[in-house]
């Protein structure tokens, strides 16, 4: 049996009416009839937060679902793609002998290859981003 802990509570004249005829009616403590309401209140609660959740979750999936797929698949499509520029860089450098200790970092020195290339996909971004801008409206 848990411990009892003694609790003093006001409560309002029509509830505290209602609390004695139902003890009175069902025979119980008006303690335990009090006990099991908050018990059952917390319970409610608890179910209350999953309801909401779970409706929040199913909208949010209802509305954003192809957005989500399409998000997924851009990642990894992007993945695929930098590991294939990956792959084709490795062959390179082996191909042209490049020793490991040839590195040079982007931060020091950029290839005029690379900043067209890096050009090129910032322009092709931007446009992509002015057309989708434009058929949102």
């Amino acid at each position: 049996m848990t411990e009892k802990v003694k609790k003093s509570i006001r409560i309002n004249a029509q509830l505290n009416t209602q609390l004695v005829q139902y003890a009175a009616r069902t025979g119980e403590s008006e303690t335990l009839i009090l006990e099991q309401a908050l018990q059952r209140f917390f319970a409610d609660q608890s179910q209350e937060y999953e309801k909401i959740a779970e409706a929040f979750l199913e909208k949010f999936d209802e509305k954003y679902k192809n957005y989500m797929t399409r998000v997924r698949l851009a990642a990894r499509g992007a993945d695929v793609n930098s590991q294939v520029m990956i792959e084709i860089l490795n062959t390179l450098l082996f191909l042209q002998g490049v020793k490991g200790e040839m590195f040079l970092s982007t931060d020091k020195t950029e290839h005029e290859v690379l900043k067209h290339a890096k050009e090129t996909i910032r322009e092709r971004i931007a446009r992509f981003k002015q057309r989708k801008d434009f058929e949102e409206r």
